[in-house]
C-alpha cells in the first residue's frame, strides 16, 4: 500500500497514513502531464516547440483527522505547516523507496466534523521541483598520486573514461538532466569543471574561476536548479562566494550545467596547479513520477 508523509528540513515528519489519526485520501497531481505546444509542418506532420519545461500539478486531496479532539488535532497540525522551514512531500509507491518534492501548502479548507468524530481539511501543495530520492548518489574523482594538470593543448582523441584520471563517468538515472555538487579540499589554481558527453564528445557544461584556493581552502560548487553557488571556504569556515570570478561572457559556456539524460557524460575538475586530493561528487537525479 502506498504511503504519504509531510517532512520540514530539519526532519520532523508527520504520517499521513492514520497511524496518529491523520490521513491523506483522495490524492491527485502525483504523476505528470507533458500538454505541450506543437507546430504543424503539414500533411499531418507536427514538431513539438514546447521548449523544456517541465509542468508540475498541483497535489491535492482531503486530510482527515480522526482521533481525539480533531479540531485541536487540526489546530496542532497547522501550526506545524506553518513553521518557517522548508516543506516537503513525500510519496512510497512500494516497500521502502520513497520520493521527495519541495512543495508550498497553496490552502488547506476546514469543514464542519462529519459522523464519528471526522473532520476533513481539503488541501493543496504546489510543487516547487520534481521528484528526487532523499539520498543523492555519490562518488569521486579519483586523481593519480602524481596529481592531475590542465595544459594549454589538447589531443586529437579521447580516452575512455574508465582509463582517465581526473574525471568520472556519469549516467543519470532519473526521467531529467540531474544537478551535481563538488567538493575539493585542497591547492586549485584557476579551476574548471567540465562536463562532457561521452558518446558525441559535446560539452554540456564549462565553469571556469579565475582564482587561486589554498591547500586549506575547501571548493563548493552546486548545480542545482534551487541552491546553485560556487563558493570558497576557508580553514576557520569563513565562506566567500566565487560567482565574481568565474567566466560568464563567453554563452556557450553553461557555469551551473546538468547533467543531460541522453547520454553518459564525463564530469571532470581540472587546474592550472597539479591536483593532488579526490574530489567528492554527488549526483541529484529527478523523476516524473515515482
Amino acid at each position: 500500500m502506498r504511503k504519504f508523509y509531510l517532512e520540514n528540513s530539519i526532519g520532523q515528519r508527520i504520517d499521513l497514513n492514520g497511524a496518529t489519526g491523520i490521513r491523506f485520501i483522495n490524492p491527485a497531481g502525483l504523476g505528470f502531464d507533458l500538454t505541450g505546444t506543437y507546430a504543424s509542418l503539414g500533411t499531418g506532420f507536427f514538431v513539438d516547440i514546447s521548449g523544456d519545461e517541465e509542468p508540475q500539478l498541483p497535489i491535492v486531496g482531503d486530510i482527515i483527522f480522526s482521533r481525539g479532539e480533531t479540531y485541536s488535532t487540526y489546530r496542532d497540525f497547522l501550526d506545524w505547516l506553518m513553521q518557517d522551514y522548508d516543506l516537503f512531500f513525500v510519496y512510497c509507491p512500494f516497500e521502502t523507496r520513497e520520493y521527495y518534492r519541495k512543495v508550498k501548502m497553496s490552502y488547506m479548507s476546514k469543514t464542519e466534523k462529519e459522523t464519528v468524530n471526522i473532520l476533513r481539511a481539503p488541501v493543496s501543495f504546489a510543487p516547487l521541483t520534481p521528484w528526487f530520492l532523499p539520498t543523492p548518489f555519490r562518488t569521486i574523482i579519483n586523481y593519480a598520486s602524481t596529481g592531475y594538470k590542465r595544459y594549454p593543448y589538447r589531443y586529437p582523441y579521447r580516452y575512455p573514461a574508465s582509463r582517465q584520471e581526473g574525471a568520472v563517468e556519469v549516467t543519470v538515472i532519473g526521467h531529467l538532466p540531474a544537478a551535481i555538487r563538488l567538493e575539493y579540499a585542497g591547492l586549485l589554481t584557476n579551476p574548471s569543471i567540465v562536463i562532457t558527453g561521452e558518446t558525441t564528445g559535446k560539452i554540456y557544461g564549462q565553469c571556469d574561476i579565475s582564482a587561486t584556493l589554498e591547500s586549506t581552502d575547501k571548493l563548493l560548487y552546486s548545480s542545482e536548479k534551487n541552491n546553485s553557488y560556487i563558493k570558497k571556504q576557508a580553514a576557520d569556515g569563513t565562506i566567500t562566494d566565487l560567482i565574481d570570478v568565474v567566466d560568464v561572457a563567453d554563452e556557450a559556456k553553461e557555469p551551473f550545467p546538468e547533467i543531460p539524460a541522453v547520454e553518459p557524460c564525463r564530469v571532470a575538475l581540472v587546474s592550472s596547479t597539479a591536483i593532488t586530493n579526490n574530489a567528492d561528487i554527488w549526483i541529484y537525479n529527478y523523476y516524473r513520477g515515482g
